[in-house]
């Protein structure tokens, strides 16, 4: 079996919304797209980059897929996560996704990924802290794992 990481921008009050512009991500009426981006610094960038290279395969939704598949086809090289993302197998969850265009994907048939990180139900999810750090700009960056 494979392992599944979740990498997520999620602030302090649980708005989980794409990293991004300001126009990225507005449904629901939000109004503050990109609100991680001040918080982005070279440590971040090296943590990200790092997960990046251990990973085989990228599962998305498909509205993060769909901004992916805008930028990263003709992203500069140079960005460390471009010819990654480009080459490394994706599948995406949709039901309405019928003909991606960026290389090596698969649409899984199926509902949308939710917007919230847990499910509300009756069973408390555990989870081991495995990992914390500060980036220079006061983001928090913080590994779990499920127990």
């Amino acid at each position: 079996m494979r392992k599944l990481v979740v990498i997520d921008f999620l602030s302090l009050d649980g708005v989980m919304q794409a990293p991004g512009q300001p126009e990225e991500d507005t449904e629901g009426g939000f109004k503050h797209g990109g609100w991680a981006v001040p918080y982005h610094d070279e440590g971040l960038a090296e943590s990200v980059a790092d997960s990046m290279a251990a990973t085989d395969a990228y599962l998305f939704g498909r509205k993060t897929y769909e901004n992916f598949a805008a930028y990263w086809p003709t992203a500069p090289r140079e960005i460390p996560f471009t010819d990654h993302l480009n080459n490394t197998a994706k599948y995406v969850v949709s039901r309405t996704l019928r003909n991606p265009g960026w290389n090596n994907t698969k649409v899984i048939e199926g509902d949308a990924v939710q917007e919230k990180l847990f499910r509300d139900n009756d069973q408390l999810t555990k989870l081991e802290l495995v990992d914390s750090s500060t980036t220079s700009t006061g983001g928090v960056m913080l590994t779990y794992r499920p127990t």
